[in-house]
């Protein structure tokens, strides 16, 4: 299932994790966040 996770979902988690922690992932690239977050 988290293979699966497209643009719109990486941006509104980045989004969360802004909200949540304070920690700005915006200037990162989208791809490598995504490759990350299949990892994790």
């Amino acid at each position: 299932m988290v293979d699966n996770i497209g643009i719109v979902d990486t941006r509104n988690i980045i989004s969360a994790v802004t909200d949540a922690y304070g920690i700005d992932l915006s200037d990162y690239a989208s791809t490598i966040l995504r490759r990350l977050l299949v990892l994790l």
